[in-house]
């Protein structure tokens, strides 16, 4: 048996255990992958990234199918910590939302160390618990305290310019008009779009465990900054008669909000990338 034929047989006994693998995580978390089905079918975008994801771990595991020879064997203690917290959180009734992730994280640890060899690193981590349908918990918990706390910044920037702005909850009140801060000028899209960046810039650049923590917290206080300048801004659109701008502007003042935030988050973490390689 030549060596060609060797490498084939090993990589087909290992791609059959990953599937076998695969398989009984599946079934032994059957409920909360019904669940997640359920949840994609009513609102399909929330399951894109996760799909995303999901197509990039598979490109990469065929991709290193030459290698499969060498890699190390999956570690099973991640995998049994993880499967032991969703039993755990099963018998506790935990939210769907939380059972669901460590339903999932263990799939993706499976197949991220069966395509590098290695274990994922936390901006690994961080991309696969956003990639869940976390929007409307997040816009649930913190919605109301990020409206109100955006609209307690945008007083006193728009006091500054000569406007006797007041608050009252979250609405901005100015001679007789009230401009709302609902729900989508909460700023928690773009917070999850903030997050989801570092994440995604910090796997890309490989950057370590602390750099990523501090490009998880430095985010937030990005978004926040940029969603008081977008209120700010919509304030002048909302009162000023003498601008006349199309129903997609409120959504076109939020991107360029984002991009605000997004140009020197990206820069930041490219020049700690070129440190921390000096």
């Amino acid at each position: 048996m030549d060596a060609a034929s060797t490498l084939t047989q090993l990589q087909f006994h290992r791609l059959s255990q990953l599937a076998a693998l695969l398989t009984l995580q599946v079934l032994s978390c059957w409920n909360s992958w019904l669940w997640y089905w359920q949840r994609m079918a009513a609102s399909p975008q929330e399951g894109m990234v996760m799909f995303g994801l999901l197509i990039l771990l598979l490109i990469a595991l065929v991709k290193n199918l030459p290698a499969q020879s060498s890699r190390d064997p999956i570690s099973f203690y991640p995998l049994t910590t993880l499967l032991l917290c969703y039993g755990i959180a099963h018998l506790l009734g935990a939210p769907a939302l939380i059972r669901a992730a460590l339903a999932i994280l263990p799939i993706l640890y499976t197949l991220y160390v069966a395509a590098f060899g290695r274990r994922p690193p936390l901006s690994f981590w961080s991309l696969a618990v956003l990639a869940l349908p976390v929007l409307p918990s997040l816009q649930f918990y913190l919605g109301y305290p990020a409206r109100l706390v955006s609209a307690s910044l945008t007083v006193p920037l728009l006091n500054i310019n000569g406007f006797d702005v007041q608050r009252q909850g979250t609405y901005l009140m100015w001679q007789g008009d009230m401009l709302q801060f609902d729900a989508p000028c909460s700023g928690i899209t773009m917070l999850w779009g903030g997050w989801f960046l570092c994440s995604a810039l910090a796997f890309g650049l490989r950057l370590n465990t602390w750099l990523t923590i501090l490009a998880l917290c430095l985010a937030p206080l990005l978004v926040l900054f940029a969603n008081v300048l977008r209120a700010s801004s919509l304030f002048y659109i909302e009162f000023n008669p003498a601008i006349s701008l199309p129903a997609w502007s409120h959504e076109g003042v939020g991107a360029a909000a984002f991009v605000f935030v997004a140009l020197p988050l990206a820069w930041t973490l490219h020049r700690s990338e070129r440190w921390l390689h000096q």
